[in-house]
């Protein structure tokens, strides 16, 4: 049962400015680590992180992803080591497309996902976030849906037996769209049972703060 109770969450506004040098990774093979540098980037290639490689972004990065539906594919470790005073920031440049994080896995090859202070805008697509096999914790974060092609607007999307925590983060679901429906968090759409735990997560502008889409799932914490 989900309780909803009224906190203070730390909210985010990252500034992108001047990206003009190019994402230094393309795909992060297994057994290997790529540190991203704090800078200002342009993103115009997809990024794949393979099961055992691990990609960690540096605080005060930006990212200016042009045209990209799926910018980061993860199949190994994906972490973002922002700070309250150097968030990162992903965001879509002039052209306004910028889609999903998202993550594969198996039960013998899990994704993880470690984020904190990370202020990320989709633009396309219906999942800014979606975290399948994947054990996650993302904190101190802001996540944005302005999707406006498909029906509903999703800002995390936890599936395929993930486990892992909402920690102090702000879901917007940028609801302007005339009758179409948004989340913010959205849980099961399989077989697997997934375990989320939501701790002081605001929700803005969404139909939906919370929803489950299957019979069994653990949840547990609190949303305003």
């Amino acid at each position: 049962m989900v309780r909803f109770v009224l906190f203070a969450v730390v909210c985010l506004f990252g500034c992108v400015a001047n990206a003009q040098t190019p994402f230094p990774a393309r795909f992060v093979e297994n057994g290997q680590t790529v540190t991203v540098p704090k800078g200002n980037y342009t993103m115009t290639q997809q990024v794949v992180v393979r099961s055992g490689g691990t990609l960690i972004i540096e605080a005060g990065t930006n990212v200016e992803v042009s045209g990209l539906g799926l910018p980061f594919q993860v199949y190994g470790t994906f972490v973002v080591n922002g700070t309250a005073s150097e968030p990162v920031t992903v965001s879509p440049d002039s052209l306004g497309v910028c889609g999903t994080l998202q993550t594969y896995g198996s039960s013998s090859s899990r994704s993880s996902v470690q984020i904190s202070y990370l202020d990320w805008t989709t633009t396309r697509n219906s999942n800014a976030m979606f975290l399948t096999a994947c054990d996650f914790t993302i904190s101190n974060s802001k996540i944005t849906s302005k999707a406006t092609t498909p029906a509903n607007r999703v800002c995390v999307a936890v599936v395929g037996g993930s486990v892992g925590t909402l920690d102090n983060c702000l879901l917007d679901g940028a609801n302007d769209l005339v009758g179409k429906k948004s989340s913010g968090i959205v849980v099961g759409n399989g077989l697997n049972t997934e375990s989320v735990t939501l701790l002081e997560i605001l929700v803005m502008n969404t139909t939906d703060p919370v929803k489950i889409s299957k019979q069994f799932a653990l949840i547990n914490g609190s949303i305003e």
